[in-house]
């Protein structure tokens, strides 16, 4: 996606609301690896939320998980917060600091060569798990199949409270309040009465 669209999408998206997310990234590769190889993903999570105030940051920030108060990004900033909660842009090498200790005004700019980020949350369902798949040149894989060729950091492992994806690398901010409630609610009983359908993928991960 580009990030107009990003815009467009969040501005259609309630606040806080379960969606479908979905985005596919370049996998980081061992050097000698000429292939392309990518990992798709699937999943329902949320924008646009105050990220202290889930219930898991708070659980964290009182047992000690968690510092008692935000440290602020540890990367990036946000161009515009009060409007733009779910935007974070990175101006790749350019110093946070100058060599006295003060912020780096570069560092805050956004330019043509800044790249921007969509800032994810996990969704409010245990129920729905994230749905991985990888592709090699195009044609679909299995973790065993790439093992020896991708970085150990692509090994499927859970991420944390908020994350954070590239714009371009988006494919889908779903928010279709009747499909979502199939989604999250109580497939068994939801489903058949549903007037719209719901993805066979979607259907897969609901335990």
């Amino acid at each position: 996606m580009q990030l107009e669209q990003v815009k467009t999408a969040m501005d259609a998206t309630p606040k806080g609301a379960n969606v479908i997310l979905e985005w596919v990234r370049p996998c980081k590769v061992k050097k000698s690896v000429t292939d392309n190889i990518t990992k798709s993903v699937r999943m329902v999570g949320r924008t646009q939320i105050d990220y202290d105030n889930q219930k898991a940051v708070q659980e964290k920030r009182e047992n000690g998980d968690l510092p008692a108060e935000n440290q602020g990004l540890s990367w990036g900033f946000f161009p515009d917060y009060d409007n733009e909660p779910w935007h974070i842009c990175l101006n790749q090498g350019v110093k946070k600091t100058l060599e006295d200790g003060t912020p780096n005004p570069e560092y805050y700019k956004v330019t043509d060569s800044t790249t921007h980020y969509v800032r994810l949350y996990n969704g409010t369902s245990k129920n729905v798990k994230a749905e991985s798949h990888f592709f090699r040149n195009g044609q679909e894989v299995t973790m065993e199949d790439i093992k020896t060729e991708v970085l150990a950091s692509e090994k499927d492992k859970p991420h944390g409270d908020c994350f954070n994806c590239k714009v371009e690398n988006m494919t889908r901010i779903h928010s279709e309040s009747e499909w979502m409630m199939i989604v999250v609610g109580q497939v068994k009983q939801e489903k058949v009465a549903a007037s719209v359908p719901v993805p066979a993928k979607v259907l897969a991960t609901i335990q």
